[in-house]
């Protein structure tokens, strides 16, 4: 274990699983039926933790895209390491009954490990 994987593990993802919510990241990828020839979205999901921040004077997100958005989400990265998963900015973020569209994603991660993401959201 790294240091920027015991301070994703042992420190970030305690402290937003603590203070923050769960939640889901729904990626969607295309399959097609040959034999129907059906083209359908096909779901997976991944279970995470993420706090949900206001917006405020952001920088490291593009202008246009912080107009458009709704709200910050602080994704702990421990999930998504543990699943195999890279959040992209066609994904979705399931809250309850509410359905997040990703804008922008950007990525924490000293030395290569992401620790947590920062997902631009909007409704």
């Amino acid at each position: 274990m790294t240091f920027y994987t015991d301070l994703r593990d042992n420190d970030a993802a305690p402290l937003i699983t603590e203070f923050g919510m769960d939640g889901v990241l729904r990626q969607l990828a295309p399959t097609y039926d040959e034999a129907t020839g059906i083209s359908t979205n096909a779901a997976t999901d991944t279970a995470i933790k993420f706090l949900k921040l206001k917006l405020g004077n952001r920088t490291e997100f593009q202008e246009e895209l912080v107009a458009r958005a709704a709200y910050i989400l602080l994704v702990s990265a421990k999930e998504l390491a543990t699943a195999g998963v890279t959040p992209e900015a066609t994904d979705k973020v399931v809250f309850g009954s509410q359905v997040y569209a990703i804008l922008d994603i950007n990525e924490v991660g000293p030395g290569g490990t992401a620790v947590v993401y920062k997902f631009l959201v909007e409704d």
